[in-house]
């Protein structure tokens, strides 16, 4: 794959981009959407993909671009079952977790390897708002 400064590997760019996502850093995850083709499918060596990784942050503008491009995202599991509404919960992104559950496609009931729910995680760490939902 060719980027402005010459190939890169795949794998470095995602690992950069979904740090970006982490922080919540939407203006530097555009710049590399835009650089990057294919990289809102892309997935690292966990199974997980940009909707994982913004929902980690709550970075909205990325997870809407992604979900709106491809709606199966929305329910994508990571290698442990793990679902972009499971680690928003966990991670007690209320803004998040609102919009995917807005969305129809969501499968709130999802049980990942463990067994678990979303509504585990979030109850779990105590993200009261989250259970409200």
């Amino acid at each position: 794959m060719e980027v402005d400064d010459g190939p890169v590997k795949m794998q470095d760019m995602l690992r950069e981009y979904a740090e970006l996502l982490r922080q919540s850093n939407d203006e530097g995850a555009k710049r590399m959407v835009m650089r990057m083709e294919g990289i809102l499918e892309a997935t690292d060596d966990s199974g997980r993909s940009t909707p994982h990784f913004a929902a980690v942050g709550g970075c909205m503008p990325i997870l809407r671009l992604a979900i709106s491009q491809n709606k199966e995202a929305a329910n994508r599991t990571d290698d442990m079952g793990w679902t972009p509404l499971m680690i928003a919960a966990s991670a007690g992104r209320v803004e998040v977790v609102r919009y995917l559950l807005s969305l129809p496609e969501v499968d709130v009931n999802h049980r990942n390897n463990n067994r678990q729910t979303a509504l585990h995680y979030a109850a779990s760490k105590n993200h009261a708002e989250v259970i409200t939902f």
